[in-house]
């Protein structure tokens, strides 16, 4: 498992979302180690963390994150969960509560049986360039459940499945420069390590702050307090 590491006090642990990494959190990163102890993971799948066949359910994904707490005996945690990293976290707090002061889920919704009512054809007039907030359209959803094809197309091309990504969700993509998208292409796509580290290069200073590291496999009433920040509304039934 793959992270990064800066700051003092009470931890942080942050979860990024798909299909991003540790780097999605570069520029909020510093900031928040001026008052936490942040570790920014690498979910299980992406980024430079191991990408196992199976164990994807956000259970066996909480799980991760219950050991890496445990391997470094960080004690009660502060999580802050986006996107998918949000499931893991809201996982991660159902299952270890005792473990959780208090939980921050951005871009996700509460789990429920609305998840299984998404829709793999968008309403008519609300699949435009950007994504509706109303009627949000997340087809890659279904396709990632396709097993192996997936990979197979993806392979070698996953750069122009990010740049559409990012067109649609953002509301305003100009905020992820060409060199993010690349650093994130080159994570996605395998690129050889020595080219990945020239192209993150920029990044260096970061990483003197945050002390990148690698952990092997050593691998409800809840009272904690929660903060949910979305920027979509949720199809859900809370």
């Amino acid at each position: 498992m793959h992270y990064v590491e800066g700051g003092e006090g009470e931890p942080l642990i942050c979860l990024p979302g798909w299909p991003q990494t540790w780097y999605s959190f570069l520029t909020v990163a510093p900031d928040l180690a001026k008052h936490y102890r942040v570790f920014v993971i690498d979910i299980r799948g992406m980024g430079s963390s191991s990408k196992p066949e199976s164990g994807y359910d956000k259970k066996t994904m909480a799980q991760d994150i219950y050991e890496f707490i445990n391997l470094l005996g960080l004690g009660c945690v502060n999580v802050l969960g986006h996107d998918i990293g949000g499931m893991v976290a809201m996982s991660l707090a159902f299952n270890y509560p005792e473990l959780i002061a208090k939980l921050i889920i951005m871009d996700g919704a509460h789990p429920s049986e609305g998840m299984m009512q998404m829709p793999l054809i968008p309403q008519k007039g609300t699949f435009n360039a950007k994504m509706d907030g109303n009627a949000p359209y997340a087809w890659w959803m279904g396709f990632n459940q396709v097993k192996d094809l997936p990979e197979k197309l993806l392979e070698g091309r996953f750069q122009y499945l990010l740049d559409w990504l990012f067109s649609y969700v953002m509301i305003d993509d100009s905020k992820m420069p060409a060199f993010d998208r690349a650093v994130y292409s080159m994570i996605e796509s395998k690129a050889d390590p020595e080219d990945y580290l020239r192209v993150c290069s920029h990044s260096i200073l970061l990483y003197f702050f945050f002390l990148a590291r690698g952990l092997g496999p050593a691998l409800a009433s809840m009272s904690f307090k929660v903060l949910s920040l979305n920027s979509v509304k949720a199809s859900a039934n809370f």
